[in-house]
């Protein structure tokens, strides 16, 4: 009898319920640390701080999109060996990004048209 066993790795992310629940914590607002996993972190919140996602919520929601994104097709992570955000940052201000695969045009271009917007 053959058996197949496939092993398959299950990623949920929830961008929006951990800002706002870091938001209603006093704590975290008074000391201004900065939540999350910061391979996903948008380049404007890993400088400037929590308080920034209060005003470009949206934005920063697209920035965890597109780097999802670009793991889904690259089968990698962008900063996998990287947890520093000073590293992160920079290395994603030099313009370093994955190569993606040519077989998903339109995606491609969604992302790559996110890497050249400057939103900020």
């Amino acid at each position: 009898m053959n058996i197949i066993i496939h092993h398959v790795i299950v990623k949920i992310i929830d961008f929006s319920e951990s800002k706002v629940n870091v938001g209603r914590n006093p704590k975290a607002r008074r000391n201004n640390f900065k939540y999350g996993i910061p391979r996903y972190m948008a380049l404007e919140v890993i400088k400037k701080g929590f308080k920034l996602i209060k005003i470009c919520y949206f934005k920063l929601e697209i920035f965890s999109f597109v780097i999802l994104c670009s793991k889904i097709l690259t089968k990698k992570d962008l900063f996998h060996s990287i947890d520093s955000l000073k590293n992160i940052l920079k290395r994603t201000e030099n313009g370093e990004r994955l190569n993606l695969p040519s077989n998903y045009n339109e995606l491609i271009r969604f992302i790559k048209d996110y890497w050249n917007l400057n939103f900020f």
